[in-house]
């Protein structure tokens, strides 16, 4: 992103777009965990619907702290919260790829 755009563009940008994004991914996966309960699928649904929302939470609520750490240029801290996001959002994906594989809905 950095690489493409203007440093000071895609930060706001990105800043625009992440909480939005983990909003977005929290809601869709509380959704699902609904239709989950109502169709009465396989627990595996259960666990991967539920464990979206609640690590897309989770990043959601880390990202004033992962600005402020950039902002105040601690790197360290700003590394740490930014690898934390990261392998949160990639488990996110992985856990949802892999329904496509595990259950076997006719």
């Amino acid at each position: 992103m950095f690489k493409l755009f203007d440093t000071v563009w895609s930060i706001i940008f990105l800043r625009s777009v992440s909480p939005k994004l983990f909003k977005c991914i929290s809601f869709l996966g509380f959704v699902n965990l609904g239709f989950s309960f109502i169709c009465n699928y396989q627990i595996y649904l259960y666990l991967v619907s539920g464990l979206t929302s609640v690590l897309a939470l989770i990043c959601l609520a880390i990202i004033p702290n992962t600005n402020g750490a950039k902002d105040e240029n601690n790197a360290k801290l700003f590394r740490l919260l930014h690898s934390i996001s990261v392998i949160l959002t990639m488990i996110i994906l992985a856990l949802n790829i892999s329904l496509i594989f595990i259950l076997n809905i006719n």
